[in-house]
């Protein structure tokens, strides 16, 4: 039995969160309370763009037995030109459909978008090979992540709780959403100062994300409500020694566990500064380690700031302009965990309000 590619409606939410919720979370056949409200607020918020829709595979019977989230972003140069970012999110094919080959059919068209970048931040061996065959590339460096320890003890514990199967972080670490203790050099950082950074960073780059005030103040809202979850959520503005504004970090800091940076920026020469800022407030916090995504502009830094680098999930980026492609393997193109899929928290429970 054959099927056909469309774009994702409202009326196919139910049926996608079932096919996720059995294929990729619980195996159960009814979705999570709130999964269904949660890809809603995804999938057909400020992210979607017309022409870079989530996609669905329906069978000639009507049934959903293949899904791929797309987001949409923008990407700007300190020169005002703009780009089309898309990105790939959660792939999933019903494996009792018995239709191999569907994950391949909705990448396809996905790639055959408008976008002039593509990309994805949390690929599989699988779906990275897909990739791969339809002319995508990975970012090496991106493909890895460091880790700082801040407390040697809780992060063997950490590690040994990971070895045996047990959860990532002790009972009742990651609730709770009041920030952290800020460290020495920073403040909160609002939607705005966010904006503001990011455009005047911009011509570190030959593009960067573009950012207006209603999708930062979105971002920084989804960010917070994955809080019971993945921890206290932390948004910091990092000063120099004139008071000005030099960098900003987002980040989840579970008192006992692995603490996550979503996104590091700093000015040319000051990026130590805000990682150290980082490490201190979640050492505060009571994070046993801090971990983040290799990204070309803190190469430096972390190489200086004494972390440990392993494989992470693999990042690829696909385009039908070659040089474009070879300017965001190179890390021309700034892309951070915040523009893809990986802090959405779909995967998590709870799942967020």
């Amino acid at each position: 039995m054959s099927g056909t590619v469309r774009e994702l409606s409202r009326d196919d939410l139910p049926a996608v969160a079932a096919l996720y919720e059995r294929v990729m979370r619980s195996g159960a056949k009814q979705p999570a309370p709130g999964l269904v409200n949660y890809f809603e607020r995804l999938l057909f918020g400020p992210l979607r763009r017309e022409g870079v829709e989530p996609l669905v595979y329906v069978r000639e019977d009507g049934r959903v037995v293949g899904f791929l989230a797309a987001y949409a972003r923008q990407l700007a140069s300190a020169d005002g030109r703009r780009l089309l970012l898309g990105c790939s999110g959660q792939l999933v094919s019903d494996p009792d459909a018995r239709l191999p080959g569907v994950g391949v059919v909705l990448l396809r068209r996905f790639l055959a978008g408008p976008q002039d970048l593509s990309i994805t931040d949390g690929a599989t061996v699988a779906v990275a090979e897909m990739w791969r065959r339809l002319g995508g590339r990975v970012r090496a460096l991106e493909s890895l992540v460091w880790i700082k320890v801040l407390r040697p003890v809780s992060a063997a514990l950490l590690a040994a709780r990971t070895r045996w199967g047990r959860g990532a972080a002790p009972p009742g670490s990651a609730r709770g959403k009041s920030a952290a203790p800020a460290g020495r050099e920073s403040r909160e950082l609002d939607a705005a100062a966010l904006v503001e950074l990011s455009e005047r960073l911009r011509a570190r780059w030959r593009f960067a994300p573009a950012l207006d005030l209603a999708l930062a103040e979105w971002l920084l809202h989804e960010l917070a409500r994955s809080a019971p979850a993945r921890g206290p959520f932390v948004a910091r503005q990092v000063t120099g020694a004139t008071g000005r504004t030099v960098g900003a970090y987002l980040a989840f800091l579970p008192r006992g566990g692995r603490a996550q940076a979503i996104c590091v920026l700093g000015e040319r020469g000051h990026e130590r500064r805000v990682l150290d800022d980082l490490f201190a407030c979640a050492r505060a916090a009571g994070a046993a380690t801090v971990e983040g995504r290799v990204e070309p502009h803190l190469f430096e830094a972390l190489a200086s700031a004494g972390v440990i680098i392993r494989p992470g999930e693999r990042a690829l980026v696909h385009s039908e302009d070659g040089d474009l492609a070879t300017l965001a393997v190179a890390g021309d193109v700034l892309m951070t965990r915040l523009e893809g899929e990986w802090w959405m928290a779909h995967h998590l429970d709870p799942l967020p309000g």
